[in-house]
């Protein structure tokens, strides 16, 4: 049996090819510089030659895949049977691409199922009822104080259909650890007490939130640009900074990738929000 035994590998792309060369483990155990030092560098019609000045090869791939790269190895075996086969090992190659054509996907599609999003909080009003005061006992005068009321403008939370992008990428190296990076949203809750109000939202987006102490007849929260969570004692203000994101985005909900046939297949999924949703206005 041969010691070198080559054939060409389907890959998830249906428009493009991959080589896998088998290759005996004794050959390689006595010409260990045969084996390839690193991924994406060492082309096949290079090693292929190398390989041919220890034992006869087939060089017929080497005119239209010459310039295709090593990707990895692992074990194989030559035979019908693995329990009765000689042990391999198997090198694959690979089209060399540019970042341009890693990063562009061979397949996209879209699907729809139902997923969730954090409700939105748009903004917070302090309104002042000065029809119908509160009266309190205070050692036996009757006083009357001023009534607030807490108003909410917000999305709320959405349970339901959405839409799915899916894309698939094909690289001949791996992409490294920086290129992945997670979009999900990340809710917070706003709690605070102010006038005697307990202002609370549980697990919602925002923009950064300030809130000033104390409230002229009617005041709605500003949303400005800043950085830490502080409680100024001196100006009574709470400030919650912005949520990432601040409001519903479409975001990667997953991005992984996995060896497959001498390459390395990337599939990433991105999820849209709804649109077109209603305010929804609530005390």
């Amino acid at each position: 049996m041969a010691n070198v035994v080559q054939k060409l590998v389907k890959t998830p792309n249906p428009n493009e090819l991959g080589l896998a060369v088998h290759v005996n483990d004794t050959l390689l155990a006595n010409n260990p510089q045969l084996y390839p030092t690193e991924a994406g560098t060492i082309r096949y019609d290079q090693f292929i030659t190398s390989a041919n000045n220890l034992v006869p090869v087939d060089q017929s791939y080497a005119k239209g895949y010459g310039s295709y790269v090593f990707t990895y190895s692992e074990p194989g075996f030559m035979g019908t049977e693995k329990a009765d086969g000689i042990p391999t090992t198997i090198f694959y190659f690979a089209k060399s691409k540019t970042d341009a054509e890693r990063n562009t996907p061979f397949r996209t599609w879209f699907t729809r199922k139902d997923w969730n999003f954090p409700a939105v909080l748009n903004g917070i009003m302090i309104l002042k009822d000065v029809s119908h005061k509160q009266s309190f006992n205070v050692n036996g005068t009757i006083v009357n104080a001023d009534r607030f009321f807490p108003k909410f403008f917000e999305l709320p939370e959405y349970v339901g259909p959405c839409v799915f992008k899916i894309e698939q990428f094909l690289s001949e190296v791996p992409w490294n650890q920086t290129s992945f990076q997670s979009t999900a949203p990340q809710p917070d809750d706003v709690d605070f007490y102010i006038l005697g109000l307990h202002i609370q939202r549980r697990r919602v987006l925002h923009p950064e939130l300030k809130v000033n102490n104390p409230f002229p007849d009617s005041t709605e929260v500003a949303f400005r640009t800043g950085f830490l969570p502080t409680f100024n004692g001196e100006n009574l203000q709470y400030i919650f900074p912005a949520t990432k994101p601040a409001g519903r985005v479409p975001y990667i909900q997953t991005d992984e990738q996995n060896p497959t046939n001498g390459q390395w297949l990337r599939e990433r999924v991105t999820v849209y929000p709804p649109r077109n949703q209603p305010l929804n206005l609530s005390r």
